[in-house]
């Protein structure tokens, strides 16, 4: 898009980097599935198998099905664009009306179909539970510190100060739940942390 600028010899631009978290998650994992969409030029077509995959169908069938449009953006889009930062498909479940059960199938259907990008996900997690940072392929260090099992040992004394088992329960879930969040973030961090790093490098390349 362009835009008119304040003074008459200036033109502003604004540049959209198509699925490029996408393409980094690919670039960081290895998956098969993602080389195989964004592996060239023109990209082939990621959100189909990602459908596919979350209505349990393989990909020719899918192509077939009357509502496949309709189903690669609202359930395919959707799902590549918010399963990597959560681990859960909620945004595409509020929108197809599915309950837990069929979430969870959904769910169970998606890393089948990007198992290598989602051992990507959880080592991402586990080194980040290890070292209570991640870092980017700039050196960049993303911390979180409550991620580590350091934090939550630290976190848990103060709850079992109080002598009560129903203080405590609350903690251990107060605890999962802080420590699963910190684990998203540090998926979140790579990925979005390494696109502000392409976009720097980028601006730094159009100026010198």
């Amino acid at each position: 898009s362009y835009y008119q600028a304040d003074n008459p010899d200036h033109l502003i631009v604004s540049l959209d980097w198509s699925a490029v978290e996408l393409v980094l998650i690919g670039e960081f994992s290895g998956d098969p599935e993602f080389f195989k969409a964004y592996g060239q030029i023109p990209h082939e077509d990621l959100h189909s198998a990602a459908a596919a995959g979350c209505m349990d169908m393989d990909l020719e069938t899918f192509h077939k099905h009357p509502d496949a449009k309709e189903l690669r953006k609202n359930v395919g889009k959707g799902s590549n664009f918010g399963y990597w930062y959560s681990g859960w498909l909620g945004t595409t479940a509020k929108n197809m009306g599915w309950d837990m059960e069929r979430t969870k199938r959904a769910v169970d259907g998606y890393i089948s179909r990007f198992r290598v990008g989602e051992e990507w996900r959880v080592n991402t997690i586990q080194t980040l539970t290890q070292q209570g940072y991640v870092e980017l392929p700039d050196h960049h260090r993303r911390v979180r510190y409550e991620a580590t099992e350091r934090w939550a040992e630290t976190i848990m004394d103060v709850f079992n100060g109080f002598g009560s088992d129903a203080v405590t329960n609350y903690g251990r879930l107060a605890v999962r739940k802080i420590q699963q969040r910190a684990g998203n973030q540090g998926v979140n961090a790579m990925i979005q942390g390494s696109c502000a790093t392409l976009a720097k490098r980028a601006i730094i390349s159009m100026l010198a």
